[in-house]
């Protein structure tokens, strides 16, 4: 699956699903988040209830789009949306729809 950066209209709000969210581990020498070459360090179902992130943490956001694409996208903030959330994206955005 691509990351975030180079797909799509970057202009446009797209719709989609979210199909997965996984905490991952940020490398020491990382760099800004939009990309998506961290290291996993587990998966799960973590939502909107999940705790604080650290600065050691990013969360891999994966959307089933609604033009039928798939997309990536690591934020260092926990999502505030579960699996199966309606949202939209702009960028590297997600929102709740």
């Amino acid at each position: 699956m691509a990351s975030s950066q180079g797909m799509g209209q970057q202009g446009m709000a797209q719709s989609g699903v979210v199909a997965r969210i996984e905490t991952m581990l940020k490398p020491s020498n990382a760099p800004s988040t939009g990309s998506s070459s961290y290291g996993s360090s587990g998966s799960g179902s973590m939502g909107s209830s999940g705790s604080m992130g650290s600065s050691n943490t990013v969360y891999r956001v994966t959307l089933l789009m609604n033009d039928g694409s798939a997309r990536e996208i690591i934020q260092e903030e926990p999502p505030r949306f579960r699996i199966g959330d309606q949202v939209s994206v702009m960028g590297s955005t997600i929102r709740s729809r």
